[in-house]
């Protein structure tokens, strides 16, 4: 059976290479067509490295010849070949594809059973037989070209509408420019207002986080005493305050009766008493204040059995007897708000400002026509997510069905595109963003999204190539060319 099967193979070895005559110049591609044109069979032939000379008929004889492999340019002989060969720079076969557009292939796949030229002049040795093929496949390419240039025609159409709108944009950017400077100037006045009122409330501030702090010394001496009292058992005594009783108005030394709560400031220009009641007995204990007394609050005044404060049990928080009072004046507080509030708006519009005069000093380009989008979002489900883009903003992978999920990114910048070693300008074809969510590895999620021609805004494709570094494909007009 061994024997029966290598003669069969023997013979269709040498059926193949007797088929083999051969022009020279067949499977020569186009730019070393002249080495090979007008050789005869008796004439010389000089490899393509110039490392040897051979007769005519050796080319394309199904024998390699050459070190170079450049005297079979039209069978796979050289492929072959047990030593090493180094071929000339792009050396193919060159499928004759008469009245079709050219195409090189492989010399290995000259010959092999498959049908790689559109004519089938790479199969000439009969393994198989090979369908002339072109005018069908001159004609599907013919339809795929017209279906893309149709493609091409309706993004270009949508190009010119997101470009109408770019200009539009571009004059409503204008007018915004000049009201956020506007709303800048205005902030800074603000701020300078802000800055000169600050210091005499942080005075007023610091005065009263000193008294206040005295005051604090003042109660939990009280407190520790009455510890002291209580023969070990640490049980803080605390006189509870029911409320003060005014009678008299100082400044018209009339009898008044009035009541105000335990928390609210007693000024000195009434008389009268803060009742208060012991925590042990629920007896009632009166403090007796008279005209041009210190202002008080009767909570205080309880607390510590008569002394005159006005530290208020909110206000109690704010200081400890180990650490330093963090007690901030309510107003000196608000202000530093505020400022602080105006200082990160300035800052936004600062660089709002920045990024509109250097987009209007240019002409109209790709990144204005894409700008248009940046109040739109686009969405893809891919499996149990739904990812969400957003030009300019943000991007978000969610679980599908819901907003629950994680930042994927913030908008940062386009990718670089290196045109010299002195400059970089934007690829546009590439959005990044940065930022994302922390994931399991301690990074911050990140996304890269390419940018492809098409008729429509649209989300192709979302994946995760490397954990928490995301990629999408959006379809756009506005890159198209």
């Amino acid at each position: 059976m061994t024997d029966m099967l290598f003669a069969v193979l023997l013979t269709i070895s040498l059926l193949v290479h007797v088929s083999l005559a051969l022009d020279p110049t067949y499977g020569a591609q186009d730019a070393y067509l002249d080495h090979f044109k007008g050789i005869s069979s008796s004439g010389a032939f000089q490899c393509l490295t110039g490392s040897k000379v051979i007769k005519g008929d050796q080319i394309n004889d199904d024998f390699c010849d050459c070190p170079d492999g450049s005297d079979e340019p039209g069978t796979s002989a050289c492929t072959n070949h047990f030593t090493k060969v180094k071929f000339p720079d792009g050396w193919k076969f060159r499928c004759r594809n008469i009245g079709f557009k050219s195409k090189e292939i492989p010399h290995n796949r000259v010959n092999d059973g498959l049908c790689d030229c559109c004519d089938g002049s790479d199969e000439y040795g009969g393994i198989v037989q090979c369908a002339n093929i072109c005018a069908e496949v001159q004609e599907k390419e013919a339809e795929e070209l017209m279906l893309e240039r149709e493609k091409m025609k309706l993004s270009l159409e949508e190009k010119k509408k997101m470009v109408e709108q770019a200009t539009v944009k571009r004059e409503q950017d204008k007018v915004a420019l000049k009201e956020e400077k506007a709303e800048l100037e205005a902030a800074e006045i603000s701020r300078e207002r802000m800055s000169r009122d600050l210091p005499p409330l942080e005075d007023h501030e610091k005065k009263e986080k000193q008294r206040l702090s005295e005051e604090f010394k003042i109660l939990q001496k009280h407190i520790q005493e009455n510890e002291a009292n209580e023969e070990g058992t640490k049980l803080k005594y605390r006189a509870g305050c029911t409320k003060w009783y005014t009678t008299v108005d100082c400044g018209t030394k009339s009898s008044v009766t009035d009541e105000k709560g335990c928390d609210e400031l007693i000024p000195g220009n009434v008389s009268g008493y803060c009742e208060c009641a012991e925590a042990k007995t629920d007896a009632t204990v009166k403090y007796q204040k008279n005209c041009d007394h210190k202002p008080l609050r009767c909570s205080f005044v309880c607390k510590t059995a008569g002394e005159e404060g006005t530290l208020s049990s909110s206000e109690e928080q704010y200081f400890d007897t180990t650490n330093d009072p963090s007690y901030e004046l309510p107003g000196a507080k608000n202000l530093r708000a505020k400022i602080k509030d105006l200082d990160e708006k300035m800052d936004n519009l600062r660089s709002s400002i920045a990024a509109k005069e250097a987009r209007l000093k240019r002409n109209l380009n790709t990144e204005d026509i894409i700008r248009t989008l940046e109040d739109e979002c686009f969405t893809l489900d891919v499996k149990v997510y739904t990812y969400k883009f957003c030009p300019f903003k943000d991007a978000h992978q969610y679980s599908k069905g819901t907003e629950i999920g994680n930042s994927i990114g913030k908008w940062v910048r386009f990718g670089e595109s290196t045109y010299s070693l002195w400059s970089t300008t934007d690829d546009h074809t590439h959005m990044l963003y940065e930022g994302g969510d922390w994931c399991w590895n301690h990074d911050q999620r990140t996304t890269d999204v390419r940018l492809v021609c098409g008729p429509e805004n649209k989300l192709l494709k979302a994946e995760e190539p490397i954990s928490c570094k995301y990629a999408m494909v959006f379809q756009t007009p506005a890159i198209c060319e």
